[in-house]
């Protein structure tokens, strides 16, 4: 089926803004953008709020969730999302897409909406590891077992290698975090590559104002605007120990930090 606008498809790695330009990308009635729905796993992660946001257009999102859970043996999640959602919303909600970090099944999406357009997303890794390691200390992190550069450099360099294999196979185009943050057209740049029907700025804000506690810390910190507080972290951390553990996982990544641009400063 055609759509009026592509589905994007915003491939992240974990704290690289991928929930700021998510709410930048929606703003109903002209455009949607699903969080981690899992939905390439035959799952659907449903976040606060959205069964809110989507009420008022008819959609019942928990009744849709608990019936294609039931059938995703017969009919996978995402032919569902499709035909009884996106198909039946096209004329009024012009634009859908979905955020992951886990990129194991992105060929799924692809052969779904082969049409799709994908926006990879990176960050400089020491301000990507000193993210992480504060959210796991504010108890708000999901992250499993041992924190060290090790682990967190494997994990970030799997989901790069798929980045690189959906680089390779569609439309994609990077976005970094810091350019996103600081340069106004930056975020004209990835309007234009998916064809936005926005006429200006999604609902900053929105997600995070209604999420879960440590979404709300962000939303306090960044408000209603993109904003550059959080770039070059690692230069103003003044934890030294936490700074060297942060430069080890650039050291770790070097071949994303070349690829993203990400050079190592005196």
């Amino acid at each position: 089926m055609d759509f009026s606008q592509p589905f994007i498809y915003i491939a992240a790695l974990r704290r690289t803004g991928s929930t700021m330009l998510s709410e930048a990308l929606t703003a109903l009635p002209c455009s949607f953008i699903f969080r981690e729905p899992h939905f390439g796993s035959n799952n659907f992660s449903l976040k606060p709020g959205d069964a809110d946001r989507l009420r008022p257009w008819g959609v019942e999102l928990e009744q849709l969730r608990e019936q294609w859970l039931e059938t995703r043996d017969e009919r996978p999640i995402l032919a569902a999302l499709q035909e009884e959602l996106l198909s039946k919303l096209s004329p009024l909600i012009q634009q859908w897409g979905v955020k992951e970090i886990r990129h194991r099944n992105w060929r799924r999406y692809y052969q779904q909406f082969p049409e799709m357009k994908v926006i990879l997303t990176g960050r400089d890794p020491r301000d990507i590891y000193i993210s992480l390691f504060y959210r796991q200390k504010a108890g708000y992190g999901r992250w499993r077992g041992p924190y060290n550069p090790e682990l967190v450099a494997a994990d970030l360099n799997v989901e790069f290698q798929r980045q690189l294999e959906m680089a390779a196979a569609i439309d994609c185009l990077p976005v970094r975090y810091e350019d996103l943050c600081q340069d106004s057209q930056t975020f004209e740049k990835i309007k234009r590559f998916v064809k936005s029907p926005l006429p200006g700025t999604g609902d900053i804000g929105g997600f995070l104002s209604k999420g879960k506690p440590g979404k709300r810390i962000e939303y306090q910190l960044h408000g209603k605007r993109i904003t550059a507080q959080r770039v070059r972290r690692w230069q103003a951390e003044t934890n030294a120990a936490l700074v060297g553990e942060a430069e080890q996982v650039f050291e770790l990544m070097a071949d994303y930090c070349h690829y993203w641009g990400y050079r190592k400063t005196p």
